[in-house]
């Protein structure tokens, strides 16, 4: 069975590459649009990587993760950030939540799937905050 990623952005353009870029690469996707569907998706499919935009519509990224970390069964799970926002607090916000990597887009196609094959392969133990 293949491994899952649930990309979770609100712009149809980006989750189109995405989608297309992971499927060659041999991932199973699934989608959403904003973090309270992620979390609805989460709780149905058990992904094994959350690809995850920050500024969205209903949910932004970092209310989805913090959600994503409060849940026993899930609590684990890897998360990306690929979002535009660039600024160094983001990234802080970003890393200190939980997520495992902060990318910025545009990003290199090549580089998403070698950060997606390492995060998938790793062993993640959330800290918490401190």
């Amino acid at each position: 069975m293949s491994q899952t990623i649930l990309i979770v952005d609100d712009d149809e353009m980006t989750r189109r590459v995405l989608r297309l870029y992971c499927l060659r690469n041999g991932f199973e996707i699934f989608e959403a649009e904003d973090g309270q569907q992620a979390l609805t998706l989460i709780e149905n499919k058990c992904p094994n990587l959350v690809i995850m935009d920050v500024l969205m519509p209903v949910m932004d990224g970092f209310t989805t993760v913090r959600h994503i970390r409060s849940k026993l069964d899930c609590a684990a799970l890897p998360v990306l950030f690929l979002t535009s926002r660039a600024d160094i607090k983001a990234k802080n916000t970003g890393l200190e939540i939980g997520a495992q990597r902060f990318l910025n887009k545009p990003i290199n196609l090549g580089e998403l799937v070698k950060v997606i094959k390492e995060l998938l392969t790793e062993s993640w133990v959330i800290k918490e905050a401190e």
